[in-house]
């Protein structure tokens, strides 16, 4: 099936501009390569000399040569930054926030995307229970690096459970994706007797054997009255200081990896930390007279890694927002 990049507006004076590019265009390929998204448009549009197959407003087709200076934008600007379709969620979490949602919520609330691209572009968080092996030669060739994750926890038994069939795929392509270097913001939506306690434990061990994972939230459950699954989260003061108080070590490590240390002949700091384990902010657990970092901001993509430039998606689409 053809991917079509449809062209929002066009940068006056741009190298897009001068060979004749309007609104309502569409590119198809650059150098022969399909255009999925806006990473393959970034990917194939790396060099200052470029071949795009397109689409004219009439409906005429044709190949054009375009040059640039170097730095310059080619001038471009499309209506999304995914050009095929959204890849969507085949799981059945038994906390999905889709299924709470009353019948007369609006459709757009109840896509469940599961869109690897729209984890690297927004910072939408996955399981990788859909990704297909070209999904992950494409990831992997790309460096589409971080990506976030949805782990919740590492028992094989509980995350089917919790998750759905296909979960042990979903840990199964985040360790071959570990071992090929890219790095993963993991998440644990917390369930009270569900995955936490021990269960927590374990899974915050297994992150931290993972040097590929730079960092893991843990959201505590958010549930609406169009369920029946749920009654609590974690609202209980005692509950949340449990909560605080099993992360506590491993924050501890996680501080003391990112210390200055002395030796008996120089000062030398130690390598940045590459973990952080951090709550969001609620009102459970400010309730707890305990500490705990109420930092959950994801980190910003950074961009392409070696061996391609950097780049910054862009600052507005109409793609899905975060689930």
């Amino acid at each position: 099936m053809e991917t079509r990049a449809y062209i929002q507006s066009v940068e006056p004076l741009s190298p897009a501009d001068d060979a004749g590019f309007s609104k309502g265009c569409c590119i198809t390929a650059v150098d022969g390569n399909p255009i999925r998204d806006i990473i393959d448009w970034r990917w194939h549009t790396s060099e200052d000399q470029i071949v795009v197959s397109y689409i004219d407003c009439d409906g005429d087709r044709g190949d054009v040569c375009l040059e640039r200076e170097p730095g310059e934008s080619w001038g471009f600007e499309f209506t999304d930054v995914v050009f095929d379709r959204i890849i969507q969620c085949r799981n059945a979490c038994i906390f999905c926030f889709m299924r709470q949602l009353p019948e007369q919520a609006r459709a757009s609330l109840s896509l469940r995307d599961d869109d690897y691209r729209l984890s690297f572009l927004q910072g939408n968080f996955v399981t990788f229970t859909n990704i297909m092996p070209e999904d992950e030669q494409r990831i992997i060739e790309q460096r589409i690096s971080p990506l976030r994750y949805s782990l919740h926890c590492i028992t094989p038994e509980l995350r089917r459970q919790v998750i759905g069939k296909h979960a042990a795929h979903g840990v199964a392509v985040a360790e071959r994706l570990l071992d090929a270097g890219i790095e993963l913001h993991a998440q644990i939506v917390l369930m009270p007797d569900v995955n936490d306690g021990e269960e927590l434990r374990r899974t915050i061990e297994w992150c931290y054997g993972k040097p590929g994972i730079i960092s893991v939230g843990i959201v505590p459950l958010g549930y609406t009255k169009h369920q029946k699954r749920f009654s609590k989260s974690f609202n209980d003061p005692a509950a949340a200081c449990a909560v605080i108080e099993c992360i506590k070590p491993f924050q501890h490590r996680a501080m003391l990896g990112c210390m200055p240390r002395t030796s008996s002949t120089a000062m030398r700091m130690a390598k940045p930390c590459s973990k952080s384990f951090r709550l969001p902010p609620s009102t459970a657990i400010s309730a707890c007279s305990k500490t705990a970092s109420a930092s959950c901001a994801p980190s910003s993509t950074t961009g392409w890694e070696t061996p391609r430039p950097s780049w910054n998606a862009p600052a507005s689409s109409s793609a899905t927002t975060p689930a």
